[in-house]
C-alpha cells in the first residue's frame, strides 16, 4: 500500500502474494489492527479504495476469491 493525497492505493504486484510467517498465518497487514482479515474488514478498507457501496465491495471480494482460489496449488507445484 502506498499513500496518495486523500487514501491508500495499490502497490505494485509485488505485494499482492501474502507473506505466510513461521507460525503458517498469513502476515500481510490488512487494517488497522493484527488481526487475520476477515469479511468485515476487506468490507471496511474497501472504502479506502473508492468502493463505497456494500453490494459492489461484495462483488469485488467474490471476484478476487474466484481467481485465487487456486493459488496455493500453484504456487506449491512451481516451488
Amino acid at each position: 500500500m502506498l499513500p496518495d493525497d486523500s487514501c491508500w492505493r495499490l502497490s505494485p504486484v509485488y505485494d499482492l502474494v501474502p507473506n505466510i510467517g513461521f507460525n503458517s498465518e498469513h502476515v500481510l497487514c490488512i487494517g488497522y489492527d493484527n488481526k487475520i482479515p476477515d469479511i468485515e474488514t476487506f468490507l471496511n478498507e474497501a472504502k479506502c479504495f473508492g468502493i463505497k457501496r456494500k453490494y459492489k465491495a461484495l462483488d469485488v471480494i467474490k471476484e478476487v476469491c474466484e481467481v485465487v482460489v487456486g493459488w496455493g496449488d500453484d504456487f506449491m507445484r512451481n516451488t
